[in-house]
């Protein structure tokens, strides 16, 4: 058995303590799809079946890293799947294509735009802002 899982709730696991009931849930569905008792479960990741009842009623919180690895096998999850669940690390988010207001980027004081080797000034840009305006209708009667 492993003195881990016995010590005081880690800084992590108290500020995952709101989702500690949903992880012992997860943990629970998971084990019972697995056709394992709290016992067998406990066996195998070398820790008390008391804990694990503990994190799966939500009484304590998200599992140590090292706990979780230990858990992952068992219920045939990957580790770093088991973390991504667990809170511990985050999935990469796709990047997205944001959209920016081209009037407020074009007028930015800290920007300076160049057309080849020439400086666009500060008239140029609301040229270009005129135009861009007149081409789109609906904005024709934002004009400043």
């Amino acid at each position: 058995m492993d003195k881990d899982h016995n010590s005081s709730i880690t800084g992590h696991e108290a500020g995952q303590a709101g989702c500690a009931r949903g992880f012992g849930e997860f943990l629970r569905e998971t084990r019972l799809a697995k056709g394992l008792s709290i016992r067998q479960l406990a066996t195998m990741a070398g820790v008390s079946n008391a804990y694990l009842s503990q994190v799966e009623t939500g009484a304590r919180g998200v599992p140590s890293p090292k706990i979780l690895k230990r858990l992952a096998r068992p219920l045939s999850i990957t580790p770093t799947r088991f973390l991504e669940i667990a809170g511990y690390i985050s999935r990469p988010q796709p990047i997205t294509n944001p959209t920016i207001d081209i009037e407020e980027f074009l007028r930015q004081d800290n920007v300076r735009f160049t057309l080849g080797d020439m400086p666009v000034t500060p008239e140029d840009v609301e040229a270009l802002i005129r135009f861009l305006r007149n081409r789109h209708p609906s904005h024709a009667e934002d004009k400043k």
